[in-house]
């Protein structure tokens, strides 16, 4: 059904016309109904065949395969063939979404999966998302992603420097320098890089004067490292988000402190590694063994020697009747 000379287009297209003529002068504007319209250009006089638009339910093709991290909003299912070039307008319920440039974007269904459709419009007072395709033969969608956290599945974050946390936090990699002090392949973690140790001077022969000493176990002892803030070194909102935990590397996302554990296996210590945010030192695969009651053995003994000297008492006492 073609559009009568008399009638316009829109009207035509309200009547069940499938086929609408177009010309370089005048672009052809059919609503389809309060929440899709569909513009006509065209460089030629042609005509435009309409042959679907119908608005997407649970049921329509490709809904099952929307994204589980994205929020389906509003689609059609939209088709149309001739030398023409459609610019569709989808609006959507403001109600349903927290609305901002990063959250609503148009995608098509085709080869099984939904595609983000670049070089769109998104109005704000309209509610409303405008983009132009070359040809419109498959469903197009609205997706909001603003309840959606990125996932760190499968990520690999490992930049390869031993003396970074490497971990992921909201599908983003992350990284941050290990504590001073650590030990590493050259010499120890300093400042994130793995610097070679200075040699130490020969030791002088040792003095005949008394001066005071320090005791050798804590001489050993070093003081405990702490973690260094996210390269920028700057306070979150006022607060420092330093969390003294080399296995967590310490963030600061809209003035609050976030943490995301370093990957498994960074070295956090000597001869000690990053286990799910917590730095570890494994022992061996064997349990320790059980630690013997120190009581039980001589308790057992007494009672022995008293059951003994009963039995013996017994046995006189009768041997002399």
């Amino acid at each position: 059904m073609s559009v009568p000379a008399e009638i316009s287009a829109q009207q035509a297209f309200e009547a069940g016309a499938t086929e609408i003529p177009v010309n370089p002068n005048k672009p052809q504007i059919l609503s389809v109904d309060a929440g899709l319209q569909i513009a006509l250009t065209s460089q030629t006089n042609t005509t435009a065949r309409v042959l679907q638009a119908e608005k997407l339910n649970t049921a329509s093709t490709g809904m099952d395969a929307v994204p589980p991290e994205l929020h389906f909003l509003t689609g059609y299912e939209i088709q149309i063939e001739g030398e023409v070039q459609p610019t569709i307008t989808i609006s959507y319920d403001e109600a349903q979404v927290k609305v901002n440039e990063k959250t609503i974007k148009p995608f098509k269904f085709k080869d099984g999966s939904w595609q983000e459709l670049p070089g769109f419009v998104l109005n704000h007072i309209t509610n409303s998302v405008t983009f132009t395709v070359n040809t419109a033969e498959t469903p197009y969608a609205l997706l909001d992603d603003s309840g959606a956290t990125p996932s760190c599945a499968n990520m690999a974050c490992d930049d390869g420097n031993e003396c970074t946390a490497d971990g992921c936090f909201e599908g983003q990699c992350v990284t941050g320098p290990l504590p001073n002090g650590i030990a590493c392949s050259t010499g120890i973690c300093k400042e994130g890089t793995c610097t070679a140790q200075p040699q130490q001077p020969p030791k002088e022969e040792a003095k005949t004067t008394t001066e005071e000493t320090q005791p050798a176990e804590q001489a050993m002892e070093t003081p405990e490292p702490t973690k260094q803030l996210e390269p920028t070194q700057e306070p979150c909102g006022g607060l420092s988000c330093n969390d003294n935990n080399p296995c967590t590397i310490d963030l600061c996302k809209d003035n609050a402190c976030a943490y995301a554990a370093a990957i498994d296996g960074t070295t956090c210590a000597n001869d000690a590694s990053c286990q799910g945010g917590i730095c570890l030192k494994v022992v061996g695969a064997e349990a320790p063994a059980p630690v013997q009651d120190l009581f039980a053995l001589p308790l057992v003994i007494v009672l022995v020697i008293i059951g003994a000297i009963i039995v013996t008492l017994q046995i006189v006492f009768l041997l002399k009747k």
